[in-house]
């Protein structure tokens, strides 16, 4: 069903039950804001695979009582599907500048596979590693080290999403191009399957990056522990002194084997600590940073005190659910 057979409908046929649309927008003071916005356009949601059928069947309704200046409406190619986008946007206020903090930034796993990101950290760690030898502070060019991979990988991160976003936009109007076009040819058939492949593909590298935050998240805020501390210590009984040659295995110093192994034992998907690096990025460049880690922990032992981001966690309160959140008790 279609509001108007000339305009929204390609070929024209009849177009039965129109009137009840009409009724229930009446009733209701509905509008359709895409033919209000756009009045004498031919634009289509709909096709089917050779685009001999085309309707504009999908619509977003509104009051009346909206400002349609306040309102911006588009249709945009889609994925995984033969119908388009309706994307709606209304501003309710004038604050849209205000920006919001996301919280702790966690290393983009994702990253850890492009090349060109990979040999920009291996020269930090270099460049820093020689800092910190000839100055004799490892633990202060550990800290330092951090914060410079951080804002490297967290600068790749926005270059690689922004290029990803321009892809997706020239996509995205390559393809509204060509499907404005009510009779296409073999070849222009042929390349907006093309488009369509692509464009989709980029939608789905975008999907499993949303996974893998949703999984992170249910990390941090999902898992519960599985017994009381309190309990745990008190199974405990009839606890044995080791031997005097395993103690003295435990007393000596630290190597660089220990380091890796150290490493290699971590779990993945993980939530890394407050610099955000995780498991996968130190299993990446296990051999690279492992002499710094080494001399870092030595360090340590020695001044008997930890580097500064090695001292601080992060806490979350996680709500109970169906409670009353204003008890700290239901938290």
């Amino acid at each position: 069903m279609v509001y108007s057979n000339e305009a929204d409908r390609l070929p024209h046929r009849p177009n039965i039950g129109v009137n009840k649309l009409v009724n229930f927008c009446q009733s209701l003071d509905l509008i359709d804001i895409w033919r209000v916005k756009n009045p004498g356009e031919k634009q289509y949601t709909w096709s089917n695979r050779d685009r001999s059928l085309q309707s504009r069947i999908d619509l977003w309704m509104i009051t009346s009582s909206l400002e349609p200046n306040t309102v911006e409406v588009k249709i945009l190619p889609a994925v995984l599907t033969d119908h388009k986008v309706i994307w709606l946007t209304v501003r309710m206020c004038s604050n849209d500048d205000k920006k919001y903090s996301g919280g702790y930034w966690k290393l983009n796993n994702s990253l850890l596979l492009h090349d060109d990101l990979k040999d920009v950290i291996k020269n930090l760690i270099s460049a820093y590693w020689n800092l910190a030898t000839s100055n004799a502070e490892f633990g202060k060019y550990w800290e330092l080290l951090k914060f410079k991979i951080r804002s490297a990988c967290i600068t790749y991160g926005k270059r690689l999403a922004l290029r990803r976003r321009c892809e997706v936009a020239e996509l995205s109007k390559t393809i509204a191009d060509i499907t404005e076009i009510e009779h296409l040819d073999l070849n222009e058939k042929a390349k907006l399957n093309v488009l369509q492949n692509q464009l989709e593909t980029l939608y789905e590298e975008k999907a499993r990056g949303a996974f893998i935050r949703s999984r992170k998240q249910w990390l941090e805020k999902g898992e519960k522990n599985s017994s009381d501390s309190k309990d745990l210590l008190d199974s405990i009984e009839n606890v044995n002194s080791v031997s005097e040659e395993f103690n003295l295995s435990c007393c000596q110093d630290l190597s660089i084997m220990d380091i890796q192994y150290g490493v290699a034992q971590l779990k993945n998907n993980k939530s890394p600590g407050c610099d955000g690096l995780t498991s996968e990025f130190y299993k990446t460049f296990s051999e690279e940073i492992a002499p710094f880690l080494l001399e870092t922990f030595k360090e340590a032992i020695k001044k008997g005190e930890l580097p500064a981001s090695l001292k601080q966690g992060v806490i979350t309160l996680i709500p109970k659910p169906h409670k009353d959140l204003l008890f700290i008790d239901n938290w």
